[in-house]
């Protein structure tokens, strides 16, 4: 039998918080926000999506965890990476790595000549 990475995309023994400290929040939406956090032992900066799992019907989430452990598993310098996933009563903690730089879609459109 063969164990990827993605079959620990939920971590829901450990406790996001355990592992991280929220430093400021870097956006909002309509299904949650996303912070940006620092491992409290290794100090790497990374961003967290908070999604409220009140905001989603039992198969959207279904759907969310089979995305994440899909993301997980790619390797390419243009895909967002996946670090870990954790899971608790009331969110989902997806915490990916920090990019810096502003909204993809601002930049498409100032690149963009119509």
């Amino acid at each position: 039998m063969n164990i990827s990475r993605a079959d620990f995309v939920l971590k829901k023994e450990m406790k996001f918080q355990d592992y991280y400290d929220v430093v400021c929040t870097v956006g909002r939406g309509a299904f949650g926000s996303v912070e940006k956090c620092i491992h409290k032992t290794t100090k790497r900066e990374a961003a967290v999506k908070v999604l409220k799992k009140s905001n989603f019907k039992l198969k959207e989430l279904e759907l969310i965890v089979n995305e994440i452990s899909i993301i997980k598993e790619l390797d390419h310098p243009n895909i967002l990476k996946i670090y870990e996933a954790y899971e608790d009563e009331e969110s989902l903690y997806i915490v990916t790595e920090l990019i810096h730089g502003g909204e993809l879609f601002d930049e498409i459109s100032k690149r963009l000549n119509f």
